[in-house]
Order: structure tokens, then C-alpha cells, then sequence
């Protein structure tokens, strides 16, 4: 069963351009309310459900806000130990974050995961 969290999320990429037209900072008070919820295990949990998300965007700033949320999780997740899915998927991610270099960056150091 697909988490609200990761819902709401999706629901607000959808309309990315309208939401961001009405607040700038839509997005990034998404994420807080987001992660302000999650025990870690939660947030741990949310990271495999957000990676099809993420590889299901064409556009770059709905690519870089998923790597925004991923980085966030990982973070409340308090753990380096790498999700099942992101980890089967990692190339994938690589590739999909590349719109955004210093999200990938700390994704992947976080990770510790080597350079490109």
C-alpha cells in the first residue's frame, strides 16, 4: 500500500509549475512536513517508494525536487544502509539526479557511494 506521504508528493509534481506559481517555496515545505512526521524506520521505508517516482519524471525540476526528498529521507533515516530498490536501481537514480549535481553529490556521499 503506497504511503500518503509519498502521495502528496506525487500529487504536488503533478502540478509542479501551478504550485511553485503560487508559493516558491511549496516544495521545500513539503519536504519538512514530510520528514517532520517520520520515525526513521519510516523514513527509511519511503526511500524504496520514492525511487519510481523519481525515474517516472521527465522534467528537471520534479527530478531535482525527488533528489531534494530522497537526500531528505536518507537524512532522517539516520542510517547510510542503502534501501533494497535504491540500491537494484542506483544507475538509474545517477542518471535521473544529474539535472541536479550537488543534490546527486550529497546523495552519494551520504551513501558512500564513489565518484562517477
Amino acid at each position: 500500500m503506497p504511503s500518503p506521504h509519498i502521495d502528496r508528493f506525487r500529487d504536488a509534481l503533478a502540478g509542479w509549475q501551478d504550485r511553485l506559481d503560487a508559493n516558491e517555496w511549496a516544495f521545500e515545505q513539503l519536504r519538512e512536513d514530510i520528514v517532520a512526521q517520520l520515525a526513521p524506520h519510516q523514513a527509511f521505508g519511503l526511500l524504496d517508494e520514492l525511487i519510481p517516482v523519481l525515474l517516472q519524471q521527465t522534467d528537471d525540476f520534479p527530478r531535482a525536487e525527488c533528489g531534494a526528498l530522497l537526500l531528505a529521507l536518507a537524512r532522517a533515516a539516520a542510517t547510510t544502509e542503502m534501501p533494497p530498490i535504491l540500491a537494484e536501481r542506483w544507475g538509474q537514480v545517477v542518471a535521473a539526479l544529474a539535472v541536479d549535481p550537488q543534490i546527486l553529490e550529497e546523495i552519494r556521499l551520504w551513501y558512500r557511494k564513489p565518484a562517477a
